[in-house]
């Protein structure tokens, strides 16, 4: 005897055939699915890694004025302007208990009171009065 456990192959084996059947449309779809689900991500790995759509940017200070440029390895003698920042001044509040200071041109630098404002000519006084940069604020 061979156990409880025991299975016939020719016993299963018109089982799976007849399931396959009843659900034929179902497997299809879901193998459908799967292989559109594969494309794409491979696609999208693809696309990323194209080398010919990456773009370096580069910051240039002459005097007071910050100038920000991209340029595409395609054309690098066209280069695209983004922001000119010619005032390099930056505020903070005098009831900020963080120490945050930040460019006239930030969101953060908005919101502060104008009573409560304090103006530095350069980042580096900002700096020296013990100020760090706000997390929200970049150059």
């Amino acid at each position: 005897m061979l156990g409880p456990f025991h299975f016939s192959m020719n016993s299963m084996l018109p089982k799976i055939i007849n399931l396959v059947k009843t659900y034929q449309s179902d497997i299809v779809l879901a193998i459908c699915m799967i292989m559109l689900t594969v494309i794409s991500f491979n696609l999208g790995k693809i696309s990323a890694s194209d080398s010919s759509v990456k773009q370096t940017a580069s910051i240039e200070r002459d005097g007071g004025s910050t100038t920000a440029s991209i340029y595409s390895p395609s054309s690098p003698s066209s280069a695209k302007k983004v922001a000119t920042h010619t005032d390099l001044s930056v505020v903070a509040s005098k009831k900020s208990k963080s120490k945050y200071y930040h460019f006239t041109w930030c969101s953060g630098a908005k919101q502060i009171n104008t009573a409560n404002k304090i103006t530095f000519a350069s980042e580096q006084e900002a700096i020296a009065a013990g100020y760090t940069l706000a997390t929200n604020c970049t150059k």
